[in-house]
């Protein structure tokens, strides 16, 4: 159990638990108001106790995982705190002990903020050896544009637009069963409705979904979070207790993140930088309170990137291409390119900064992992992922958000610095290959019997010892950790040159049959 609480919880499992109870409570100063409140001497000779920020957790091994309990008293506590630190160590230690890679179809949505993320999301889960499907639906954004020659009122609208999901979510069961994939991560707005998750459910697979959005914003989520084992959030405790009301399954933390292979720090040429550079820049939607903040700056060689800015009134002289959606490659460049980056997050029902405002957006991880500068409204999980003003620059209002940028204009190397540091920072702890291990780690939590029963599947380095010399020559081209199957060896077969020897045709005619004869009749 993480947590000891007043020990009352602990007292009551004591008369009841047969195995042995380990309780770790990582806060010291918490246990001695505990052991000050009353006399436990009879409970601490009953439970093995461990204290402070380093307990671990060693009863739990690779081999056969504990069973535990997330003490709610500490879970109480904000999940920046040492509970919640610990129960993430916990579950990736549990997500370790897995013996085969999982299979893993990722939804993504049709269109928006969440898409790029399932894209990346799935790159990192087969990065980290897992097989993945990706149903990547953007290619149904152009049908449900389309959906306005029949109706354009929105009560007609709607009811199209529930047809399409339902039609797509046939599609995405028929896809389980014919895959039977172990997990199905959906990403927010995924075409998911409560009757397809129910009957992807039946076929045994566990339900996650990734949600990349403000809960207070976009309450969709009541209506099929009930229909899920798993849901993810990047927001704190708030959202976290609203899920919970919800979800048939757990509700965890999970913030946003970078992927480095495509945020990263490039060195633009002059007409790039002409192109795409100014002295502060801002990208994203036209919210209100963006649209309100940003004529503050407009003195300050300003340029806005992003879409829904119809109607901006005198920031339209700002405006860039019109209004029009930014690719990655572009806002890449744009981050690398800006002295002072502004990063408002959006409210549609305040002016300025929110007040309220927890989880942090992804372009805060990507414009540090590019290496730009930016200055971002306070956000209260921010201080678990950056430093200010040594990674970061976090401003409380709209009037600090314009000190602080005319501040740094004029400190190049001060911003050089923070950025640099920002950086670090990211690659060190917030790209999405740490997000994904940390998802899978949680989901493997849930169920360590079902992930633990099935052996490993054999690598090329388990195989090489005893393979003949033909296919040993193939063998040493591959990582000695690469799965040994036909998909791995004939995409290296793919990456060779000239003509083919004997192994290597060997394994281009049993793919091509496995694809040809095999795949259909044994799924």
């Amino acid at each position: 159990m993480v947590g000891f609480g007043l020990g009352h919880q602990i007292e009551a499992l004591c008369e009841y638990a047969s195995a042995p109870i380990l309780v770790v409570e990582p806060d010291l100063a918490l246990l001695a108001a505990a052991l000050a409140a009353r006399d436990q001497r009879h409970m601490l000779e009953s439970i093995n106790l461990r204290a402070g920020t380093d307990a671990e957790p060693d009863v739990i091994s690779n081999d056969s995982p504990a069973d535990w309990v997330e003490g709610l008293p500490g879970l109480l506590v904000s999940p920046s705190r040492p509970h919640r630190a610990l129960l993430e160590r916990w579950h990736r230690r549990l997500g370790s002990g897995i013996k085969r890679p999982l299979r893993i179809t990722v939804v993504s949505p049709l269109y928006g903020g969440s898409h790029p993320i399932a894209l990346a999301a799935a790159a990192a889960l087969q990065e980290l050896g897992h097989r993945v499907d990706l149903l990547d639906l953007a290619c149904f954004q152009e049908a449900r544009r389309s959906l306005g020659l029949f109706a354009n009122k929105a009560a007609g609208r709607s009811g199209l637009e529930a047809g399409l999901t339902e039609l797509l979510g046939q599609g995405i069961l028929a896809h389980v069963r014919e895959r039977r994939p172990d997990v199905l991560l959906a990403l927010a707005q995924a075409p998911l409705d409560a009757g397809t998750l129910a009957e992807i459910g039946k076929e045994g697979v566990l339900r996650a979904m990734w949600f990349v959005e403000d809960h207070r914003l976009m309450n969709y989520w009541q209506t099929v979070a009930p229909h899920y084992d798993a849901f993810f959030s990047i927001e704190g405790q708030t959202a976290v207790h609203a899920l919970s009301g919800y979800c048939g399954g757990t509700v965890r933390h999970l913030p946003c993140a970078a992927a480095p292979d495509i945020h990263r720090p490039l060195d633009l040429s002059a007409g790039e930088q002409r192109l795409f550079g100014s002295a502060v820049s801002f990208m994203g939607a036209g919210y209100r309170n963006r649209r309100e903040a940003l004529r503050r700056f407009l003195d300050l060689d300003l340029r806005i990137w992003g879409s829904d800015w119809q109607s901006a009134g005198p920031l339209a002289a700002c405006l860039q291409r019109g209004g029009r959606r930014i690719s990655s490659e572009e806002t890449v460049r744009i981050f690398n390119a800006t002295k002072v980056n502004l990063n408002l997050h959006s409210s549609a029902w305040c002016d300025g900064v929110d007040p309220q405002g927890d989880f942090v957006n992804p372009r805060t991880f990507e414009i540090a992992a590019c290496g730009g500068f930016q200055v971002v409204d306070r956000r209260a999980l921010l201080p678990e992922v950056f430093e200010n003003e040594r990674e970061i620059v976090v401003a409380d209002s709209i009037e600090e958000m314009r000190a602080l940028t005319l501040h740094y204009l004029d400190r190049p190397e001060e911003r050089r610095e923070i950025a640099a540091a920002a950086r670090r920072r990211v690659l060190a702890e917030h790209t999405y290959l740490h997000r994904m291990a940390d998802l899978v780690a949680a989901l493997v939590s849930l169920e360590p019997e079902r992930f633990a029963s099935v052996p490993a599947a054999a690598s090329v380095g388990d195989v090489f010892p005893r393979a003949p010399a033909g296919l040993r020559e193939l063998l040493a081209r591959l990582p000695s950790q690469t799965p040994f199957t036909l998909n791995a060896l004939a995409t290296e077969v793919g990456r060779g040159e000239g003509e083919l020897d004997d192994a290597e045709g060997l394994v281009l005619f049993l793919h091509q049959f496995s694809d040809l004869y095999l795949a259909e009749a044994l799924a």
